[in-house]
């Protein structure tokens, strides 16, 4: 019982378990395109540099023209986007300061969600889409622990336009995220209220 209060309560273990929650997850759901390779739409070309810089993709054409493959490599393009997208989940977990409970179910969440789906189902594109929901998701957590200008304003802005470069789309995303965040933090607040208003009209009673 200890040993289950300290995980529960421990940063590390939860980073880890979250991690672990998210990467098996994506398995699961993709287990069929893990299996069964097969090329969908966009996905016949063997050259998409030239294509995506004409769709001012131009991070994207960066990324694949120097440390990911043109345009994929079977099975490991997939795992690699599924293992950067569960660091992106473990970031966020940390940025909105969830516990162990409400880490795991965000994990398992945020793995399923369809918008993912959409877009891992080109390969050509899963590995460098998945770099930038991670790098979404540093800039969101540098924004909200407000550090320094560097931290908090010009590296998020930089990792944001970088972000979309590599698909104009994703910068809702790290929206999503921020209102996400204010949304927890006000429900907290009220908790924490209505939690202190019970005690003092507890202890204020004859």
């Amino acid at each position: 019982m200890q040993v289950l209060k300290l995980i529960h309560n421990n940063k590390h273990h939860i980073a880890i378990i979250t991690f672990l929650v998210a990467f098996f997850t994506y398995l699961l759901v993709y287990s069929f395109e893990l299996t069964h390779f097969t090329l969908s739409i966009d996905e016949e070309f063997s050259n998409n540099i030239i294509h995506t810089i004409d769709l001012g993709r131009w991070g994207h054409a960066l990324l694949k023209s120097t440390i990911y493959p043109e345009p994929f490599i079977p099975y490991y393009t997939e795992i690699l986007s599924f293992i950067l997208l569960s660091v992106s989940c473990v970031v966020i977990v940390k940025a909105f300061s969830l516990n162990l409970d409400e880490s795991v179910f965000f994990a398992i969440l945020y793995a399923s969600s369809v918008q993912f789906a959409y877009q891992l189902q080109f390969l050509n594109q899963a590995d460098t889409v998945a770099s930038a929901i991670l790098m979404a998701s540093v800039a969101v957590y540098l924004i909200i622990h407000k550090k320094s200008i560097l931290q908090s304003i010009i590296l998020p802005a930089l990792l944001l336009g970088y972000t979309a470069s590599i698909y104009q789309s994703i910068i809702f995303f790290s929206l999503s995220m921020l209102i996400a965040y204010f949304l927890i933090d006000i429900i907290r607040e009220t908790i924490l209220v209505n939690i202190l208003n019970y005690y003092r009209n507890y202890l204020s009673q004859p």
